[in-house]
């Protein structure tokens, strides 16, 4: 499974009347990041739109 998800997506669900300041890209800074490996992936438990990892 994949999703991708814009960060100011995320920011308008938490805190929708939040003023947003685009800054542009820092130094070292990812464009993209996977938070879960191939090698974890067969541990990923899927419900709904969810993911869980067991230990």
């Amino acid at each position: 499974m994949s999703y991708k998800m814009e960060v100011l997506d995320v920011a308008r669900a938490i805190g929708p009347d939040c003023r947003v300041e685009f800054i542009g890209i820092r130094p070292g800074e990812k464009l993209h990041e996977t938070l879960i490996s191939e090698d974890e992936i067969h541990r990923a438990l899927e419900v709904e739109d969810l993911s869980f990892l067991s230990g």
